[in-house]
């Protein structure tokens, strides 16, 4: 579904803003193999269709003083719903791809049952009542979901799932337009390959999204990779080492299950009963609920048990990254979730595993970077790949 239901070179033309930002009509004309009054005259019926705007003459790196024509920001709107296990965070982003309303650490229980995504949408609904902004002018919706996806039926296997309706028709019911439905850790990785700080240069990206499990986001050749159903990057659960530890996807000796938050909890659990002390220590006397934001917390706090256990789970993270470098060749791999948090507690720690497993021809070319956009990763990714998928960008 393209918003323009007119000329085909309209779309392209679309496509090219959302790609390029605002340009002259010398770019728009080469780019879109079109002549420059062609160019001109369906950029004109766009300013009419409301679609695109002219910004005047300003600074463009070609020279001279060029009149620069780009997307209407208030021609439409998208909506990005990332969840978590206990909150969610929700974002607004205009046609440009401007954030224009963001909440997070919304108050969210996901479980999977009726109640919990009764819920969800009555959230989502007095969000879009606070922002103001007008529901005819939402074009779409993408929702950031952790587990297994298969986006080209719109399913989530692990929440809502329902063999009569999939959650993505059901939500377009309840939302009267068009829904995406996407894995968590792709969706994070997809907001930072277009908003992350220094991404944009590279078309090869490796995500890695370490919270209380492990996810992995590919960007591959400058744009999402899915695999056949949508069920590409479940790295947390290769089997990687020889252990007895169930995972929560019912096998033994997963990635997740040592280089994961429910790992470091593990351990620190395991240490503080052989005697070791932590500032979580009366926490887990008191028999207190410590999450993964607890765990990094103590760390950046100078906890040294905490500090000791983010390097050890570190190290066997970095071992599989390795494996992952040397089969993709990937330009850049960004450490994301409540654990890279940490920072370089945990960067230093993945690099040196790296340089140690992986091949020194390869890893040479490859960066490794902690996330810059955090938590709002996943709603701005979740807002481009609304926006994207119904422009026919980079999907």
């Amino acid at each position: 579904m393209l918003i323009s239901k007119g000329n085909n070179t309209k779309n392209e033309i679309l496509r090219f803003f959302a790609i390029n930002g605002n340009s002259p009509i010398g770019d728009i004309a080469k780019n879109c193999n079109v002549s420059l009054p062609t160019a001109t005259k369906f950029v004109d019926e766009l300013i009419s269709d409301e679609l695109v705007a002219d910004f005047g003459k300003q600074h463009y790196e070609g020279g001279r003083k060029p009149s620069l024509f780009g997307l209407h920001s208030e021609a439409a709107y998208f909506v990005g719903i990332h969840i978590k296990s206990h909150s969610l965070a929700i974002g607004i982003m205009a046609f440009d791809g401007e954030l224009v309303y963001y909440q997070q650490n919304i108050s969210f229980k996901l479980n999977d049952n009726q109640e919990s995504l009764d819920n969800l949408c009555t959230i989502i609904n007095n969000v879009l009542i606070d922002s103001k902004i007008k529901t005819s002018k939402i074009k779409a919706y993408c929702l950031s979901i952790p587990g297994r996806v298969d986006t080209s039926k719109g399913i989530s296997y692990n929440y809502f799932y329902n063999p009569a309706i999939s959650l993505q028709d059901y939500l377009e019911k309840r939302f009267n337009t068009k829904v995406f439905i996407d894995n968590d850790s792709r969706v994070m990785c997809y907001g930072e390959y277009i908003k992350g700080e220094d991404v944009n240069n590279y078309n090869e990206v490796l995500f890695i999204n370490i919270s209380w499990g492990v996810g992995m986001g590919m960007i591959i050749n400058g744009s999402p990779y899915y695999g056949a159903n949508g069920l590409a990057g479940e790295f947390g659960h290769v089997t990687f080492f020889e252990n007895e530890i169930f995972c929560r996807c019912g096998k033994k000796g997963c990635i997740e299950t040592e280089a994961s938050g429910s790992a470091m909890h593990r351990l620190l659990l395991a240490k503080h009963n052989a005697g070791a002390r932590s500032i979580l220590s009366p926490k887990i006397e008191d028999g207190e609920t410590i999450t993964t934001k607890d765990l990094v917390q103590a760390a950046n706090d100078g906890d040294m048990l905490m500090i000791e256990i983010i390097e050890e789970i570190g190290s066997k993270l970095g071992k599989g990254v390795a494996g992952l470098i040397n089969i993709f060749n990937p330009q850049l791999v960004i450490l994301g979730g409540a654990v890279a948090e940490s920072g370089y507690y945990l960067l230093m720690s993945v690099e040196s595993a790296i340089r140690k497993y992986s091949l020194s021809l390869v890893n040479q070319q490859t960066q490794v970077k902690l996330s810059t956009l955090g938590e709002k990763g996943g709603v701005i990714g979740a807002c481009f790949i609304a926006r994207d998928k119904v422009l026919g960008v980079r999907q």
